[in-house]
């Protein structure tokens, strides 16, 4: 992963898609964002993943924040994604 946020109850990791098998130069584009980036939403619980999300870039550097039932991602592109966590009804 290239960013990580710890909740009370979810670990969010960043990162690219998963490199399994490949040439090395074909890992390396990949890890430098040529496929993308993802961001999952894992349990702090037991590790199953809650979640997942396509991002269009990176996250910087200690780019990540959870604060009120919300994720704040800043990308290396300079924008930034907010995710909030789904109200149940």
């Amino acid at each position: 992963g290239r960013a990580m946020a710890l909740t009370s109850e979810t670990l969010f990791v960043v990162g690219p898609p998963a490199i399994r098998n490949e040439r090395t130069q074909d890992a390396l584009q990949r890890w430098q964002g040529s496929q993308g980036f993802v961001l999952w939403a894992l349990s702090r619980e037991d590790g199953a993943r809650l979640a997942e999300y396509e991002l269009p870039a990176g996250p910087v550097f200690d780019g990540m924040a959870a604060a009120y039932g919300r994720l704040y991602v800043a990308l290396a592109d300079g924008s930034v994604v907010c995710l909030r966590q789904p109200h149940s009804e």
